[in-house]
């Protein structure tokens, strides 16, 4: 915690591969929002037929939560894949 009991926050860049069926983008929403992340950005950087590929940026207190976020993420059957891309 910072001084004046503010936590500290980070932006963590996740890139996911979604099957493209309906509801698949609110599980993912969802996970993020249950796990008490916040999602700064989205970027739909493919989409095809079948899935699609988004960027997201999501705001973490660390690397243990955003562990958790992305072990969550992976239990979900409409994310194909999810991998944390550094700076």
């Amino acid at each position: 915690n910072e001084p004046g009991g503010k936590e500290q926050k980070h932006t963590s860049r996740l890139r996911l591969a979604l099957s493209n069926d309906p509801g698949s983008l609110a599980a993912v929403t969802n996970v993020i929002a249950k796990e008490l992340g916040n999602i700064t950005n989205l970027k739909v950087v493919n989409r095809a037929v079948d899935y699609f590929d988004l960027l997201l940026d999501v705001e973490v207190r660390d690397t243990n939560h955003l562990g958790n976020i992305v072990a969550h993420l992976r239990t979900k059957q409409v994310v194909q894949s999810v991998e944390r891309l550094k700076n």
